[in-house]
């Protein structure tokens, strides 16, 4: 599959996470995954937002968001990224 995406032009990460979800969207699943994260481009499946009654009326995956939005936002997951020296980027920034 790779190697068909990426004749067809599609950038793509250099693996996929998808164990911060859930009943392990936590702060601490979160560091642990950052600290665990080898070189170069991972992609972490999330899907943080605030709750609100359309995310109530149109999703069936509605609190853990926010618990997603509050680990991604805790200062201790900025630190991690810091001292790891992990860089946040978008699918634009990928080569």
């Amino acid at each position: 599959i790779r190697g068909y995406v990426s004749s067809a032009g599609v950038r793509m990460p250099d693996r996929l996470n998808i164990g911060f979800y859930g009943e392990t969207a936590t702060l601490g699943d979160l560091l642990l995954i950052l600290l665990d994260t080898p070189e170069g481009v991972t992609e972490l499946m999330c899907h943080p937002a605030e709750i609100d009654a359309e995310l109530r009326a149109t999703s069936g995956y509605v609190h853990p968001r926010k618990a997603e939005l509050d680990a991604l936002t805790h200062p201790s997951a900025r630190e991690v990224l810091n001292s790891e020296f992990i860089q946040l980027v978008n699918f634009g920034d990928l080569k």
